[in-house]
């Protein structure tokens, strides 16, 4: 018997997917714990379109999870309806209220990703309403914080800004500084 080859293949792909980037101007937060694997992940988009408002065309309601465990973190508009997706607009400042619910209490994190794609804010700062801290968010970092009563909602604030250039220079103080892995630090 003789067997002949009637076609070779070959594959040229790599064997784990590489994660495709966040489009520019999506922020990412993720709130979970460590010790659990419920996670809840909402994005803010900024777009030249965008409104404080609920708006039906860009974003996204809040449906809550099966889950009674699952903490949830979701951005919430002025008319005061809570969101999983967020457009806002590109203005010199801008301010918006997140709310976090837990399942039980314990110790939390917040991360952040695709800092390093917005372009049309220069300084996003995370405030934690509740225990009166300000950090500047940055990619790839994270918030801890300890919720010790699981009834109770926890309120942040995004702040959004633009600071104004003074003397031809930027305000070095007021300014985030972004990180990325792939890159080395840079300010904007």
């Amino acid at each position: 018997l003789t067997f002949k080859e009637a076609h070779k293949t070959s594959i040229n792909k790599p064997l784990v997917k590489e994660p495709n980037p966040l489009p520019n101007d999506i922020l990412k937060l993720r709130l979970h714990a460590d010790n659990m694997t419920n996670a809840c992940e909402t994005a803010i988009k900024i777009n030249e379109n965008g409104t404080e408002f609920f708006d039906s065309e860009g974003d996204f309601s809040y449906l809550k999870s099966r889950n009674p465990l699952t903490p949830s973190l979701t951005p919430v508009t002025a008319d005061n309806r809570r969101v999983r997706i967020k457009t806002i607009p590109v203005k010199t400042n801008l301010l918006l209220p997140l709310t976090a619910t837990f399942g039980v209490s314990g110790d939390y994190i917040i991360d952040f990703y695709g800092i390093n794609t917005i372009f049309k804010y220069k300084q996003i700062v995370l405030e934690d309403v509740d225990a009166g801290i300000k950090m500047p968010v940055v990619s790839g970092k994270s918030y801890r914080f300890t919720q010790e009563d699981a009834s109770e909602e926890r309120k942040f604030i995004l702040h959004f800004s633009n600071p104004k250039q003074t003397g031809g220079s930027l305000d070095i103080e007021n300014m985030a500084h972004v990180f990325s892995t792939n890159e080395d630090r840079k300010s904007v």
